[in-house]
């Protein structure tokens, strides 16, 4: 997937789910997360794949547990919670090819899935629906 849609579904789904509120830019900045930390580690050779240890279901576990031991007690909790939301909707959105969702627990071979865009109808539409979800966050808030 691609920004748009990776940042307008989880904004979106965390601004309608009213039982909790989820901060919006922490939802969207930790949607694009584990990109922007597989992506650079794969570009410096540090990683097999562009989808490595950011794109496990741990990577969003472990993060959210060290933010709530570190962040102030007040805002502990909705960033730990924005920090799930983002990085396993990532994840979903990325069921597109191969994830290592449970790695290191479980062995992968790391195909060399690269960066180059594969712009199908599907990407297209999501993307679309991803700028939708970001408009409508954005005409709906307070």
């Amino acid at each position: 997937m691609l920004p748009l849609a990776h940042v307008g579904l989880s904004s979106f789904f965390a601004k309608h789910f009213k039982s909790f509120h989820f901060p919006l830019v922490a939802t969207a900045f930790f949607a694009l997360l584990p990109d922007l930390v597989d992506k650079p580690l794969f570009l410096l050779g540090l990683a097999p794949s562009s989808r490595f240890i950011a794109h496990t279901i741990f990577f969003g576990l472990v993060l959210a547990a060290v933010l709530l031991i570190v962040l102030p007690k007040q805002t502990r909790v909705p960033i730990a919670a924005a920090v799930l939301l983002g990085s396993w909707s990532h994840l979903l959105l990325d069921f597109n090819g191969p994830l290592p969702l449970f790695f290191p627990l479980v062995s992968y071979v790391f195909s060399p899935y690269n960066l180059d865009l594969d712009l199908n109808a599907a990407t297209l539409l999501f993307e679309l629906i991803g700028f939708s979800c970001v408009l409508l966050v954005i005409l709906e808030s307070d």
